[in-house]
């Protein structure tokens, strides 16, 4: 029993007299990362691009990323990092996504991915939302936008 109990699942018996018992209001659209190296990836997402876990990311690769689910929230989205092997996609294959994630400070935003060593794509720009593209680990793009006052905490 206790190898098929998560890891959450004490930390969750601790608290749950004190937390508030309201569900979480998830977006009906979430995004879903493929990468050969998840963990990393998750990591990566958390200290670069200042994303905040759902719960806990492994320390290391497991050895069957098949089966690897972590997930992070960004307001009301979801956003899922899955393992992927080798043979799922081409090395050559074109992005076929781009997450938009709208912060709260934009300048601050792109300091930090900057800082991070991320490779920016598209510099800050200003059509419709003012935002900026740059690129994870594996390549993929993602694009940094400034929140509408209506999407702010």
């Amino acid at each position: 029993w206790v190898r098929t109990t998560p890891k959450w699942f004490g930390r969750w018996i601790e608290r749950r007299d004190r937390e508030p018992h309201q569900p979480l209001h998830l977006s009906r659209l979430a995004v879903a990362l493929h990468s050969t190296k998840p963990a990393t990836a998750a990591q990566w997402l958390r200290d670069v691009f200042g994303l905040e876990p759902a719960g806990d990311i492994p320390e290391n690769e497991p050895d069957d990323i098949n089966y690897v689910w972590i997930e992070f929230h960004v307001g009301n989205a979801s956003l899922m990092v899955f393992g992927r092997t080798g043979s799922d996609l081409g090395e050559d294959e074109p992005v076929t996504h781009t997450p938009w994630v709208f912060v709260d400070d934009l300048d601050e935003q792109y300091a930090r991915v900057k800082a991070g060593g991320a490779k920016i794509i598209d510099e800050i720009w200003q059509h419709g939302a003012r935002a900026f593209s740059a690129a994870d680990l594996e390549g993929n793009h993602w694009t940094f936008a400034q929140a509408s006052p209506h999407m702010r905490r």
